[in-house]
């Protein structure tokens, strides 16, 4: 338990400090008006269109920083915040998620492998938690041990997922703002602010890449002592 709160007190600050510094930017740069005028909505289906995307719709959805790209169905949801308000704040939320939109489109293999590897990430974490409990249960023998290996190898695709996740995540702020400026959305200054946006959400992805792999070293030394 020591080292499992040694090894994850690092990651649960990191993780904490993401999610102030993202709310905290968002509110920030919610304030600060759009020179054009732009909403959220507004600058989604300009980046959209001129995309050659008019086929993606987009949706209202509930909820704050509820925002995502559906690739399944081709639809945008914004959150009402993003939505409606022509903030640098929503701009750039709504941008990065035209940028999942167009890497679908252009095939970005990341993004390709990250949806592929959803309902597997899904299922592995399930496994994990049910080997974890029934490891527990039979007591750290030799037969549990079997157990803790196999998983071992589930814990390691839900990392893989997240690790995989940051560069398609980099990838989308990336062509959001800079499809901002080709698309005169934005203004030369104006785009700074919109990379602190994009920066700081960008850290809770690093942030849960960091401590899924944090949980991972720490089950592998675990399981190393265990054998000892």
């Amino acid at each position: 338990m020591l080292l499992y709160i040694i090894l994850m007190v690092p990651a649960l600050l990191l993780t904490i400090w993401a999610s102030i510094r993202v709310n905290g930017q968002f509110s920030r740069y919610s304030k600060v008006a759009s020179k054009k005028g732009y909403t959220g909505y507004q600058a989604a289906r300009e980046i959209l269109d001129k995309s050659g995307l008019s086929h993606v719709k987009i949706q209202e959805v509930r909820g704050r920083l509820s925002d995502h790209y559906d690739p399944s169905n081709n639809v945008l949801r914004l959150s009402m915040d993003v939505s409606r308000v022509p903030s640098i704040a929503s701009i750039g939320v709504a941008a990065h998620e035209a940028g999942h939109a167009i890497q679908q489109a252009k095939n970005y293999s990341l993004l390709g492998l990250r949806q592929a590897l959803v309902p597997v990430t899904q299922f592995s974490a399930w496994v994990f938690n049910i080997l974890v409990i029934a490891g527990i249960v039979v007591g750290f023998t030799f037969h549990s041990m079997g157990l803790f290996k196999v998983a071992l190898i589930f814990l390691a695709v839900t990392v893989f997922f997240s690790i995989i996740t940051l560069p398609v995540e980099l990838n989308a702020s990336s062509r959001a703002r800079k499809l901002l400026l080709q698309y005169g959305i934005v203004t030369k200054g104006e785009d700074v602010h919109v990379g602190r946006v994009l920066n700081s959400a960008a850290m809770t992805y690093i942030a849960a890449a960091a401590s899924s792999v944090i949980t991972l070293v720490y089950y592998l030394i675990g399981f190393g002592s265990s054998r000892d």
